[in-house]
C-alpha cells in the first residue's frame, strides 16, 4: 500500500484540478509539514513568488494553513476533514451541473437551429468524440435502427458500454441493427465463445453477408439524424447529419437491407 500512496496522491490531486505546480507545492507539505515558504519552494523546485501564490490558492481550498510564530511563518497541511468538505463541494458542483445541463443544452440546440434552419451537420474526433455521439443516441424519440461494423466497447470502453446499456434500459429504447462478417470477427476477439444476451425487447439484430452487403462503418439512424462513426486504422472520428430528408432516406434503405438479413442469435 505504500508504494501506490504517492499515484493516489497523484490522482487525487488531478481530480481536485491542481496543477504540476501546485501538486508539487501540496506534496512537500504531505512529506513534511510546518515549513516556510522557502523550505517549501526549494522541496517543490518552484520559485518563491509563486509558491507564496499557489499556497494562496490551497489555503482558499482548505487545503493548507497558515501558522503565525514569533519571526516567521508557516504552513502546515489540513486534516482529512478539510478533504472531506472540499469533495462534497465538488459533488455538489456536479449535482448542480447535472440540474442545468438540460436547460443549457436546449439553449445551445435552439441557437445552433436558429443559426442553420433545416441542416446542422456536426464533426467529432476522438474516442471522446464517438463517446458523445453514442450518448446522443439516448435522445432519439423513435426507435434507432442502423448498421453495426465493430463492437461499441472497442472504443468507448467497457465502464461506457455499462453506464449507456443502464440508460437505454432505463428509458425503455428500442434499437434494430444489421451487421456483418466483420463485426463477428472483432468480436471474437473480444468475447471469444462467450454467450453476450441482450434484452430482445431493446435490441433486436439481423446479420448479412458481407458478400451481399460489405459493412465498412458504423451508421446509426434516429428521428431526424444519420450519425456515421469511424474507429479503425488509426482513424476516429463521426458526423452527425440533422437533416429530415436524408435521415428518411437511410431509413427507407435499412428496411430493404433489413428484409434481406437474417435473424440471428447472437
Amino acid at each position: 500500500m505504500m508504494n501506490k500512496s504517492p499515484q493516489q496522491l497523484e490522482d487525487f490531486l488531478n481530480l481536485l484540478g491542481l496543477n504540476p505546480e501546485e501538486k508539487r507545492v501540496y506534496s512537500a507539505l504531505v512529506q513534511v509539514s510546518d515549513r516556510t515558504v522557502l523550505q517549501i519552494a526549494k522541496n517543490a523546485n518552484v520559485n518563491r513568488t509563486t509558491t507564496y501564490r499557489i499556497l494562496e490558492r490551497l489555503k482558499s481550498l482548505g487545503m493548507v494553513e497558515e501558522i503565525i510564530e514569533e519571526n516567521r511563518v508557516k504552513f502546515r497541511k489540513t486534516g482529512a476533514d478539510k478533504l472531506e468538505l472540499l469533495v462534497k463541494q465538488q459533488q455538489e458542483k456536479v449535482k448542480q451541473l447535472n440540474y442545468l445541463l438540460p436547460n443549457i443544452s436546449s439553449l445551445i440546440n435552439e441557437v445552433s437551429t436558429t443559426a442553420q434552419p433545416g441542416t446542422k451537420v456536426l464533426f467529432y474526433r476522438g474516442q471522446q468524440g464517438i463517446r458523445q455521439m453514442a450518448w446522443n443516441n439516448l435522445k432519439c424519440q423513435q426507435p434507432l435502427v442502423g448498421f453495426t461494423h465493430r463492437p461499441y466497447i472497442e472504443i468507448v470502453g467497457e465502464k461506457f458500454i455499462s453506464d449507456w446499456l443502464y440508460e437505454w434500459m432505463k428509458k425503455k429504447m428500442i434499437l434494430r441493427d444489421i451487421y456483418s462478417d466483420t463485426y463477428l470477427e472483432v468480436r471474437q476477439q473480444f468475447y471469444g465463445d462467450k454467450t453476450v444476451l441482450f434484452d430482445p425487447k431493446g435490441f433486436q439484430s439481423r446479420y448479412i453477408s458481407s458478400k451481399i452487403l460489405n459493412i465498412t462503418h458504423q451508421m446509426d439512424i434516429y428521428d431526424n439524424v444519420l450519425a456515421i462513426y469511424n474507429w479503425h486504422e488509426g482513424e476516429i472520428f463521426g458526423v452527425e447529419i440533422y437533416n429530415q430528408k436524408v435521415a428518411d432516406l437511410h431509413k427507407q434503405l435499412f428496411e430493404i437491407v433489413w428484409q434481406l438479413a437474417k435473424p440471428k442469435n447472437r
